[in-house]
């Protein structure tokens, strides 16, 4: 029927895109860690970056195109959530209009800074690692790098840095992308 949504068959996705390297339901193999109770927002970032599903297993986490639709992403996050064992943050609400523009600035330096650089293009963390750069980077997929420390970097919980915080910074990193930022042409 015309303008009907089919339904996705995340069961179907997950055995052959994740099963694999995670286990029929999550448990965890030699190649893939466990899923049970990571949260939605560490699995949602990994499949919304394209860092998931590896091609092989052993192949560094990179960021690309994500390889599965948006309503995928969502049908698979809400299986692997079924998965349970709790824990794990939720996909944040990022939202940059509620954000302060100069408290982002003086939080992304203090924390964020050190690896992703002062202009948020990106560096080198050392031993191999390179923080991204998170000029093109959505508010939502922000978030959840704060609340679930992807590779190297920390997690930050409500308690290092609030809903507010997440906010600011996600305002802070609009802000860095408009050219009010880069008034004479060259960025930071």
């Amino acid at each position: 029927v015309a303008g009907t949504v089919r339904a996705i068959d995340a069961a179907g996705l997950y055995a052959a895109s994740c099963a694999s390297c995670h286990g029929p339901v999550g448990e965890g193999t030699a190649n893939g860690p466990s899923l049970r109770g990571v949260g939605a927002a560490s699995v949602d970032f990994m499949l919304r970056t394209g860092r998931m599903p590896l091609p092989a297993p052993g192949v560094p986490m990179t960021r690309g195109r994500p390889a599965f639709s948006e309503a995928e992403i969502a049908a698979l996050v809400a299986y692997v959530a079924a998965f349970g064992g709790g824990g794990g943050p939720p996909i944040p609400d990022v939202q940059v209009s509620r954000g302060d523009v100069a408290r982002g600035r003086d939080l992304f330096i203090t924390n964020c800074a050190a690896c992703h650089g002062a202009g948020a293009s990106g560096d080198s963390v050392g031993g191999g690692f390179v923080a991204p750069p998170l000029l093109d980077v959505d508010p939502t997929i922000l978030g959840e790098a704060i609340r679930t420390g992807p590779g190297v970097m920390p997690v930050f919980d409500e308690g290092q840095l609030s809903q507010q915080d997440v906010d600011s910074i996600a305002a802070y990193l609009a802000y860095l992308r408009s050219r009010e930022a880069a008034p004479g042409g060259f960025p930071l």
